[in-house]
């Protein structure tokens, strides 16, 4: 089993704190290289080279440019399409899709993650959720499909794909995998589990040991097909209840789509913190999934307290 640091494009390895070569500090710190979150440009040659795996570049709002609810303006960069809908048409998210995995595949990663599912910008600051699971799926499945079609078939490497907290893949329980199970045409794919979006689609806990229960009481409701399709973890916990349930429905809500995204931002960090497990009993989760890798995905704002989260989390392995 292989050990990984949730890491990004956006930083550069030379910030990884430590002493030697940036391959150095990672063995130092327990790490077997990074899981890498990518964009839509080549990456630089020693991120690459400590490179095991991807995270696929996320859109906020594609499926409301996919489902026609939200009209792009002909005045919205480029970068801002991307970053916030992958395009601005079918045609477009395909695009994107297809290619920011022909990007990646360049890197030769063990596979490659790519989030399931959809941040609906009408409903980012309030409880209820206008699109259905099913439906965020179907489509995604479609854009997946086109664009592995157009690379020859089948993915250069394995897509695992991730549960959110939002409409789509969520694992609270396999109806979301029975739909991916169904609709996808190619093989090679999969199914990466992260445990803190999972404790917020679970409703949120107050403590470690509370989280663990919890976790380990969804996944022994897995269906064993559907746990044997879970190839990579992302470890991290929120006790995050209180917060969540001080935030259901309150506050004004801003009129722009951007500043909702904005406003939104101290939700989902608060919600999602990203905090390293402290107890051995976290071995219990992976052991229960047996993937093939962990992704420690700490907090990547501050380097020194990532590489401390991830030293705390790791060590509980032995």
């Amino acid at each position: 089993m292989k050990h990984l640091l949730g890491y990004t494009i956006y930083g550069t390895v030379a910030d990884i704190p430590g002493e030697g070569t940036a391959a150095q500090r990672l063995m130092a710190a327990g790490a077997d290289g990074i899981e890498l979150l990518t964009g839509y440009q080549p990456v630089p040659r020693d991120t690459a080279l400590l490179t095991e795996a991807v995270h696929l570049p996320y859109a906020t709002d594609w499926y409301g440019v996919w489902s026609g609810r939200l009209y792009v303006e002909e005045n919205v960069p480029e970068d801002t399409i991307r970053h916030m809908f992958y395009g601005r048409s079918r045609e477009g998210i395909c695009d994107a899709v297809r290619e920011c995995i022909s990007q990646a595949s360049s890197l030769e990663p063990d596979y490659a993650v790519l989030h399931a599912g959809n941040a609906n910008t009408d409903d980012l600051l309030i409880r209820e959720q206008s699109d259905s699971d099913t439906d965020v799926l179907k489509a995604l499945t479609e854009v997946v499909n086109d664009a592995v079609s157009r690379l020859g078939g089948e993915p250069p490497m394995r897509i695992l794909f991730e549960n959110l907290w939002w409409p789509g893949l969520r694992m609270t329980d396999a109806a979301g995998y029975r739909v991916l199970e169904k609709e996808l045409e190619f093989e090679d794919w999969g199914l990466c589990l992260d445990t803190g979006h999972l404790l917020v689609s679970l409703g949120g806990v107050r403590t470690e040991e509370e989280a663990i229960d919890l976790l380990l009481r969804t996944i022994d409701s897995y269906p064993e097909d559907m746990v044997d399709r879970i190839g990579a973890m992302h470890l991290h916990l929120n006790t995050s209840a209180e917060f969540m349930r001080s935030h259901r429905n309150g506050g004004e809500v801003p009129a722009g789509r951007e500043d909702r995204i904005f406003a939104a931002y101290d939700r989902i960090y608060g919600s999602d913190s990203h905090d390293p497990f402290t107890s051995p009993r976290v071995r219990e989760l992976v052991e229960a999934v047996r993937p093939d890798t962990v992704t420690h995905e700490m907090k990547t704002v501050d380097p020194e307290r990532m590489i401390s989260d991830f030293i705390c989390q790791r060590s509980l392995f032995g």
